[in-house]
């Protein structure tokens, strides 16, 4: 199939293709470069939005969530002034019950995940979909893992000449964070990869340590099915650097998650509390667990929550240091590390293990001041930055991983 130009009509089955995951914003990504040469068909459950963010050249159908999964999941809704009274008693109650469910955590409970009860109504509309219509490529997205199950179905009721597509982010089986939450969480998600990997043609994942980790542990599932690279991209940036007056305060922005005992701020905030001799500023993004935050009401520190991925860049274009902390163990390669380093700005990278596939990666770039996670190599790295003691060169070229080469670079699967 590769080299081959003609239109191909791919269908798309996610959960969500709107909100700002790195699934959801990999595929929004992919799609708009695919549109201009294929018919994509992208099924989804029914989000607000969905039809708007991607564009009516898109073909959208879209699967209502179930009465149990309205209750379990987050499910943005747009009421009329007529409905509104009755459906915000409803929601009310929701809200209730997710605020018992998580208390409990009963999510550690649901297996894979609390959207395997969305299962049933997306077989149905696969099975009715194919009824009409034949696509040469169907991608299913890791988002979540409950939807590889799905590839069962669509191996029974799909065309032989149509190619089943697996696109995962991180791994399943031996996720770090899953594996901190959910200490059960191995015991099972092996033996349901290794059931459900089997009808798959290609699997797709963002790094060759998460290919190696595939090609090892499920290396038999995997026997007819090519396994590709394709990383999670960037688009051009191409703002210019901004600096900083001396007088002001030095301006440090971190955006990501933190998760015990595998990504901790901790020696981050006891560094920045000994550093005196500048006014210095931590701003933090993204949905932290207010465990993980600093003492807010302090003028060093500044946490704006979840924003946008183009706030995002933003925030780093008008800093002076980029805080990046890698994780402390895992295989996984964040699709964060390519935003960070294409704004060319000094980085901060906070580490525990060298060995890291993160650490790997970004070595080959010159903007970087590594350090281990404790305070005194913390406190010696930003004065580094601060004293101008390393020299930068951002003279390098990361577009390979623009979005456009990639989606060329995926539709050779096609």
């Amino acid at each position: 199939m590769v080299g081959d130009h003609t239109v191909k009509k791919i269908l798309l089955i996610t959960v969500n293709i709107v909100n700002n995951s790195p699934q959801p914003i990999r595929f929004r990504n992919l799609i708009r470069e695919w549109k201009k040469n294929n018919k994509i068909t992208v099924l989804t459950k029914d989000n607000p939005g969905t039809e708007e963010r991607l564009g009516h050249e898109i073909e959208v159908i879209k699967v209502p969530y179930s009465r149990f999964g309205k209750v379990l999941i987050s499910v943005p809704s747009i009421n009329t002034d007529k409905q509104s009274l009755k459906r915000n008693k409803s929601k009310k109650n929701k809200e209730y019950l997710r605020t018992i469910w998580k208390k409990i955590k009963i999510s550690k409970f649901i297996f894979p995940d609390k959207y395997i009860f969305e299962q049933k109504s997306f077989q149905s509309a696969i099975v009715n979909l194919l009824k009409e219509q034949e696509f040469d490529n169907i991608i299913i997205s890791a988002y979540p893992f409950s939807m590889l199950k799905l590839a069962q179905t669509i191996h029974k009721h799909s065309s032989k000449k149509t190619r089943i597509i697996y696109d995962i982010g991180d791994p399943f089986y031996g996720n770090s964070v899953k594996f901190i939450f959910e200490p059960f969480h191995s015991l099972l998600s092996k033996r349901y990869e290794s059931k459900y990997l089997k009808y798959i043609d290609d699997l797709v994942v963002i790094s060759s340590a998460v290919k190696n980790h595939y090609h090892e542990i499920f290396g038999k599932s995997l026997e007819n099915c090519d396994v590709h690279v394709i990383e999670q991209g960037i688009n051009p940036y191409e703002k210019s650097i901004e600096k900083h007056d001396s007088n002001e305060d030095l301006r440090l922005v971190y955006a990501g998650g933190f998760y015990k005992n595998l990504r901790e701020p901790f020696e981050l905030y006891k560094a920045l509390e000994v550093i005196n001799d500048r006014k210095i500023n931590l701003r933090i993004f993204g949905n932290i667990y207010r465990t993980f935050l600093p003492d807010l009401s302090s003028k060093k520190y500044f946490f704006g929550g979840s924003i946008s991925q183009i706030e995002v860049m933003n925030e780093f274009s008008q800093c002076d240091i980029i805080v990046f902390i890698d994780n402390a163990f895992g295989i996984q390669v964040p699709g964060k590390i390519l935003e960070v380093i294409s704004v060319k700005k000094p980085i901060l990278f906070i580490y525990e293990n060298e060995n890291s596939p993160t650490f790997e990666f970004i070595m080959g770039y010159n903007g970087v001041v590594y350090v281990k996670n404790n305070k005194k190599e913390i406190f010696s790295g930003i004065h580094k930055i601060i004293n101008s003691e390393v020299q930068f060169d951002f003279d390098y070229d990361i577009s390979k991983y623009y979005w456009e080469k990639l989606a060329k670079k995926y539709a050779q699967i096609f």
